[in-house]
């Protein structure tokens, strides 16, 4: 249906405003700051284009709310427009979806649909913008193979050129290699070279370098072996993993030559530490595979390894919570404390796998931030 720009732009507005409408002033609003240029639509000629809309077959009930006329699509009589399948799209999608189906999603928009550089402020449109910016994370998360394989992305991002606040040149570069921590004494070189192809190193091989590299650390992950020579305590290097987990965000897997029995249920151990994986790396022979694919568990980007990092964190922080309480000589403070974490973690945990991968990083970072060790040592 060829609506024309005037008609259009009044019917996503209305389309955008979902089921409870949206109030003629409000209208009048949205259309003002979606094209500043142009005067302020009157009433009655907002009237004129919602009974044009009528009359090309479009159900737009007459309602008035707090004394207000209303407009709102009839639910009986679905219309189809891009900017709601867009925002519906996005919600959909998938934790790994197909490069295809992004591509779909950004063929949705077909021209920049606000005359100016910025997008208009007004809060309907606030949910297309926030589909873009979710959609917009998901392509800057794919390998760089797949998304030199889109066949929508330069136009798309072509069509927020010079928009304030947002810069997606990164997203044409091909990403730098990730930062990887690797902490070992004896085979550092061998494991290095396994992993040379896909990472940058930050080599430690005794306790004096981890010293002078601790506070200016820039890494994505970190490989720690379980001792170094140069380690005297019992702990060995497990320092160091309990060192990034109170102070950094960066994710840690613990390597051994021989892990205990049972070490991939070690839950406690790995808890204890927020380490993501046990690996076992080999006896006189590398464990290729299990290193590899540890290393990989620690920095990829995808929704589902996410969703394994930000799970970490929650059950790490529940933990010492927990442990607090056990060593508090039974304060009541530190049992409510406890049972109150456990709730709060069960119920983020429950709800981790089904939310979408921004709003799961939101919640645990709030979770993160009562419980994790920056809070603790106010208690």
């Amino acid at each position: 249906m060829n609506l024309g720009k005037k008609l259009a732009e009044t019917l996503v507005w209305i389309l955008l405003s979902g089921p409870d409408g949206i109030s003629c002033p409000e209208l009048a609003e949205c259309l003002m700051h979606a094209d500043p240029y142009q005067p302020r639509v009157s009433d009655n000629a907002l009237e004129r284009r919602v009974t044009d809309l009528r009359k090309k077959g479009i159900r737009i009930p007459h309602r008035t709310v707090a004394g207000q006329d209303t407009y709102c699509l009839d639910p009986a009589v679905p219309v189809r427009s891009d900017a709601v399948e867009f925002v519906r799209g996005v919600t959909e999608l998938s934790d790994d979806p197909p490069v295809q189906r992004l591509d779909e999603l950004m063929a949705l928009w077909r021209g920049r649909p606000w005359p100016g550089q910025d997008p208009p402020s007004a809060s309907p449109w606030a949910k297309v913008l926030t589909a873009r910016a979710r959609l917009l994370a998901r392509i800057a998360a794919l390998p760089d193979d797949q998304r030199d394989a889109s066949t929508q992305l330069r136009r798309f991002l072509g069509l927020f050129h010079g928009e304030h606040g947002l810069d997606t040149s990164a997203l044409l570069v091909r990403r730098r290699k990730p930062r990887l921590l690797v902490v070992e004494d004896t085979i550092i070189d061998e494991i290095c070279a396994l992993l040379d192809s896909e990472f940058v190193f930050e080599r430690v091989t005794a306790l004096a370098e981890w010293n002078a590299v601790r506070d200016s650390l820039d890494v994505d992950g970190a490989l720690i072996d379980r001792h170094l020579a140069d380690f005297t305590d019992d702990q060995g290097t497990t320092v160091i993993a309990e060192y990034l987990r109170r102070y950094t965000e960066i994710p840690a897997s613990l390597m051994t030559v021989a892990p205990p029995p049972n070490y991939r249920s070690q839950t406690d151990f790995r808890h204890r530490h927020r380490l993501l994986e046990i690996v076992h790396k080999g006896y006189g022979r590398l464990e290729e595979k299990a290193l590899v694919d540890a290393a990989h568990g620690l920095v990829d980007p995808r929704s589902p390894a996410e969703r394994e990092r930000l799970r970490l964190w929650v059950e790490s922080d529940r933990f010492h919570v927990d442990e607090e309480h056990l060593f508090s000589r039974r304060s009541r403070a530190a049992r409510e404390r406890a049972e109150l974490c456990g709730r709060q973690a069960d119920s983020l945990l429950s709800r981790l796998g089904s939310m979408h991968i921004d709003d799961a990083k939101e919640k645990v970072r709030d979770f993160h931030d009562r419980w994790g060790p920056r809070a603790a040592a106010t208690w």
